[in-house]
């Protein structure tokens, strides 16, 4: 009894609307015109992070950590010279494109390393002593504390001393008079950090003498789409300017693969979103036979606008996960007004009958896709509750438009009313418990395959790296080093 006074709201409604179908026609358009406004300052974010856990687990902390190593705000720019480019103009192209680089797309530009001055290296030296000091390092000087090292050691430094050197020596003896800083030369005499690199001029240079290099420092984070796109526009203004004919510039940073995955995303976009709403039109026409199936096919369409203009309500952005997400949306919320559709080809009943009667199974089979939805809010990845709520919203809009919306443009438009009131004597009925049977069969076959489903949790295998990217870091590894890798940047 409950149910049933339940299921007779929407026949009274229906009857409400007849009597006032105007309203019902000015508020579906004022919402999906207010749904549009919504889309207009629509903001995609296509970035990784929405498949990330946003709670305290080691993934999450592992990813955080990520985005603060040395590379991750690091942009390498390659400039590569023709046969005819001396070092001197490479190194000069260089030099003008780091000042160049300035913010608020970068902190800070370098051709070079920043060696301090040659006054400043003893106290370089002392200063980083510490740092550098090991156990082995303490039982050499044990050794050379004793009477017989000290005593030649400072005859050695009296000599100096007394010598034509003394006047410019005699600074450095006396903050050192040990040597000490000798155990930080022969460490830093094994390290180079870019295995590649020779320097020309306090410029980083390839042996060739062909390249040359330039770090940046942005401060835009890697996962930032639209700030990496911006950055690579103004790079490729910078080397628009900058760089002259004859020397050819390449880039390399975090940001260029998150600009380029971006630009993947969109273009997939729309091509799944076009051709999902094209396959379901054409397949509405096609087994209902009507002009009536366009009035069918709005109520997915008007879907996709109102659940992500619901979303944006709710977040500030839509991640692209969730909108490629929209193809399925559309496929699932067409069932809906097409069980409608088909209970209202009818001649010979009332339609508020009809409706109170198919809006059994329609709110039945939509709320608990509903519900199967809702659980996904529980997940620890935004990108899934977004998604969650994305879907929630847009199976509720097309419940509330297939039952209250659609009845009425099908009643009131003209046009054949089309009903199959008897089967054909051709239909082929199979045999209920063949079907069972075939039904168990392909179930035990899924679940045996299920066993055996092994997940991909590498990230790499969603990362899109275009021809341009690929050539540019097979050539910045080869001139040098791998580099990046070592993540010592």
């Amino acid at each position: 009894m409950i149910m049933d006074a339940f299921f007779s709201i929407f026949s009274s409604i229906y009857s409400f609307f007849s009597r006032h179908k105007v309203l019902l026609y000015s508020a579906t358009f004022v919402v999906i015109l207010l749904a549009a406004l919504v889309l207009k300052n629509i903001t995609m974010n296509e970035d990784i992070a929405p498949l990330l856990p946003d709670d305290r687990s080691e993934a999450a902390k592992d990813f955080a950590l990520l985005q603060k190593t040395p590379f991750a705000n690091k942009v390498l720019i390659n400039l590569k010279g023709s046969a005819g480019t001396s070092k001197k103009e490479l190194t000069e192209t260089a030099d003008r494109m780091s000042l160049a680089m300035t913010l608020p797309y970068f902190t800070r530009a370098v051709s070079g390393p920043s060696l301090p001055s040659p006054e400043g290296f003893q106290g370089w030296f002392m200063n980083v002593l510490p740092q550098t000091f090991t156990n082995d390092d303490r039982m050499k000087l044990q050794k050379a504390l004793t009477a017989e090292e000290v005593r030649p050691r400072l005859q050695s430094v009296y000599t100096q001393l007394t010598g034509p050197e003394g006047w410019f020596m005699k600074p450095l003896l006396q903050s050192d008079p040990l040597d000490l800083k000798s155990t930080v030369l022969a460490k830093l005499s094994h390290m180079n950090v870019i295995p590649g690199m020779a320097l020309y001029n306090n410029h980083f240079i390839s042996p060739d003498g062909k390249n040359t290099l330039i770090i940046a420092e942005t401060p835009l984070k890697m996962t930032d789409s639209k700030g990496s796109n911006e950055l690579a526009g103004e790079l490729k203004a910078l080397i628009k300017k900058v760089v002259p004919k004859g020397i050819e510039a390449s880039v390399i940073s975090s940001h260029a693969y998150t600009t380029a995955n971006a630009e993947a995303i969109k273009k997939d976009l729309y091509i799944i979103l076009s051709s999902a709403g094209v396959v379901i039109f054409l397949l509405i026409l096609f087994f209902l036979r009507s002009w009536k199936g366009i009035l069918v096919f709005l109520v997915p369409s008007s879907v996709l606008c109102l659940a992500t203009a619901g979303t944006l309500l709710i977040y500030d952005s839509v991640s692209a996960v969730t909108m490629a997400f929209g193809a399925v949306l559309l496929g699932i919320s067409d069932d809906y007004p097409i069980l409608v559709y088909f209970a209202l080809c009818s001649k010979e009943r009332d339609p508020k009958a009809i409706v109170r009667e198919v809006a059994h199974p329609v709110m039945f089979g939509g709320l608990t896709t509903i519900a199967t939805f809702a659980v996904m809010l529980l997940s620890t990845l935004p990108g899934q509750r977004q998604l969650a709520i994305f879907s929630m919203i847009g199976v509720a809009v097309s419940l509330v438009f297939s039952l209250i919306v659609l009845p009425h443009l099908l009643q009131t438009l003209p046009g054949e009313k089309r009903y199959i009131g008897s089967r054909s004597p051709r239909t082929l009925i199979l045999p209920r418990r063949g079907v069972l049977v075939c039904w168990l069969i392909i179930m035990a076959l899924c679940l045996w395959q299920a066993g055996r489903l092994n997940f991909n949790g590498d990230m790499q295998s969603i990362n899109f790296v275009p021809e341009e990217l690929k050539k540019a870091e097979q050539h910045l590894s080869k001139t040098w080093g791998d580099f990046r890798g070592s993540a010592v940047l």
